[in-house]
């Protein structure tokens, strides 16, 4: 009976886990800024601890929902850190990027990058 019920309580806490996940990537998925409120480093460690908790669930456990609990969890992680990368290191220093598809960003800001370029002056030695 015990082991039910913790059971039940481990899915249900697993299922409202990765439904969370939702409305965060939608939000981060349409922001305007560069994402700097969130850590970098709080993401690279639940991507790590989510990703070896996936693996143990593969190699050492034969339980199917706990493989696909922490295998989704796992994808939620790199999900929500591959869109902080974005948002801060390709989306943030182009102006205007609201209504512009990921091809259109990035030629922005190689244009960007290279007026920055060009008005920059050489340094005196």
């Amino acid at each position: 009976m015990t082991t039910e019920i913790l059971s039940f309580m481990l899915m249900v806490g697993s299922v409202g886990y990765i439904v969370s996940y939702l409305p965060q990537l939608h939000k981060l998925y349409h922001l305007r800024t560069r994402a700097d409120e969130l850590s970098l480093t709080t993401l690279v460690f639940w991507v790590y601890a989510t990703g070896v908790t996936s693996l143990w669930a593969i190699i050492e456990s034969n339980d199917f929902g706990l493989i696909l609990s922490s295998s989704a969890n796992a994808v939620g992680c790199i999900c929500m850190l591959t869109l902080t990368l974005f948002h801060r290191y390709v989306k943030g220093p182009v102006l205007d990027a609201d209504d512009m598809s990921i091809p259109e960003i990035l030629a922005r800001r190689r244009t960007v990058r290279a007026e920055i370029i060009e008005r920059a002056e050489p340094p005196a030695f």
